[in-house]
């Protein structure tokens, strides 16, 4: 089964409470995956969220698929975001 989470077009500030309790309650979640086909904007406070996400389900032995978009990509990248945190997979909208 999965728990697909889908993600806002804007993980900034405004969009961490709702975003928190989401990835709070689903992070135990064997078929968690990250819906992030139509994010265009990553904030430093949403992506040190979905970091510790990753570092915490990788000390579970729990992988933290992403379907990332191209923007999303383009911004990981930039903040110097290994790809061996998320298992990047391709986003379809």
């Amino acid at each position: 089964m999965s728990d697909d989470i889908t993600l806002p077009a804007r993980l900034d500030y405004p969009a961490l409470p709702a975003l928190r309790t989401r990835l709070t309650g689903a992070a135990a979640a064997e078929g968690l995956r990250l819906n992030a086909a139509e994010v265009e904007h990553l904030g430093t406070a949403a992506l040190q969220l979905l970091l510790a996400l990753a570092r915490d389900r990788a000390a579970a032995g729990l992988p933290t698929p992403l379907a990332a978009s191209p923007a999303l990509r383009d911004q990981l990248a930039a903040y110097g975001i290994a790809e061996g945190m998320f298992t990047i997979e391709e986003a379809t909208t």
